[in-house]
């Protein structure tokens, strides 16, 4: 499959205001978010998991295409 073809999906867990006491992979800081999210915007289309999907189906992705998606409903995801 070429890269035309692929969407890169980034799957996040949790985002907590600052690193925890005890450190868990699956819990991100905000700092270390914010630095991920600009890196993926300077570099990816960032689009809904629904653009993604029409955009396969129909003419294919042309550029580095990304989405973001959270596997919980935290507070933080929230805010």
């Amino acid at each position: 499959m070429s890269p035309r073809q692929r969407v890169t999906v980034l799957m996040y867990h949790a985002v907590v205001p600052s690193p925890l006491a005890v450190p868990d992979w699956s819990f991100l800081d905000e700092r270390t978010f914010r630095a991920q999210l600009e890196y993926v915007a300077s570099r990816f289309e960032v689009v809904t998991l629904a653009q993604a999907t029409r955009s396969l189906r129909q003419r294919g992705v042309h550029r580095p295409t990304a989405v973001i998606t959270f596997d919980d409903g935290f507070q933080s995801v929230y805010e």
